[in-house]
């Protein structure tokens, strides 16, 4: 049996106090971790915008949108 791993990046982010607090909040409400909780807030935001596929996406990201295809 193989073992997979996840390769993941550190990123070390200061925030408000209050901001934490409702975030913490918001997590133990969703029975996440912290850091489980952010980054699916964030990830959520960059699919939302384009900047993130979900798989099965299609079409193009950001970075490939020329004057000719943005539309």
């Amino acid at each position: 049996m193989s073992e997979r791993r996840t390769r993941t990046s550190t990123l070390n982010l200061r925030l408000d106090h209050e901001v934490f607090r409702a975030v913490e909040r918001a997590a133990h409400d969703d029975r996440c971790p912290v850091t489980s909780f952010v980054e699916r807030l964030l990830a959520d935001h960059l699919h939302a915008k384009g900047y993130l596929r979900r798989p099965g996406d299609e079409g193009l990201r950001p970075e490939e949108l020329t004057s000719e295809n943005d539309g």
